[in-house]
């Protein structure tokens, strides 16, 4: 009787480790994609300081200030002190720094919760439906007036998600206004009040 493996053993065993180097390849990268707050914004640098860019570059980087942490890293809060910057009516920052590279600061101001790590809530999907909309006009103390306020439903939950440095959102409906002629309207073709929109972002 021969002993030599059979050619279906050897592939089964080839597919397993080829298996097991793609689990120990994903775990690794989520560990490096999960790094602190300096690592992140070294990471930045990286990408800002790269190469010089010209007068009229149309770069734009989008940086959290919450991941920089308390202290300046590599000069990175000193990169963009002196830039011309504007501040929208979100609050998100414009800016150009004198090389021409233009960025955009989201959370200007916030700090993570520690100094070692950031953390990320991901929420949805965020779906307003027509049975949504009786609820959450009721608790906001008024129905039937064809407004919607969206702060009271969400301020149940508003303190866990406050607890994240970063919070992702996925909104899954449009939001279309009721003066353009589209009326607010569930499966299939949804429609949510544009009102929404504010009372999730805060």
């Amino acid at each position: 009787m021969s002993t030599r493996p059979r050619a279906g053993m050897n592939a089964r065993f080839v597919i397993a480790l080829v298996a097991i180097i793609a689990i120990i390849a994903a775990i690794a990268i989520g560990v490096f994609s999960c790094t602190s707050k300096t690592n992140a914004a070294q990471e930045f640098l990286e990408v800002t300081d790269g190469s010089p860019a010209s007068a009229n570059s149309s770069q734009t980087l989008v940086l959290n200030d919450a991941v920089r942490g308390e202290a300046p890293v590599n000069g990175a809060p000193e990169r963009f002190r002196d830039c011309e910057e504007t501040v929208d009516e979100n609050g998100i920052v414009h800016g150009t720094t004198p090389d021409g590279i233009r960025y955009t600061v989201l959370g200007r101001g916030e700090l993570a919760q520690s100094p070692d790590r950031v953390t990320l809530c991901a929420i949805g999907d965020q779906l307003v439906t027509e049975y949504v909309l009786p609820f959450a006009d009721a608790y906001a103390g008024k129905t039937g007036d064809g407004e919607y306020d969206f702060t009271p439903w969400y301020r149940e939950v508003k303190p866990f998600i406050q607890e994240h440095d970063l919070r992702f959102v996925n909104q899954e409906t449009v939001m279309v206004s009721e003066e353009k002629g589209y009326s607010y309207s569930g499966y299939p073709t949804f429609n949510s009040p544009e009102s929404a929109a504010a009372s999730v972002a805060d």
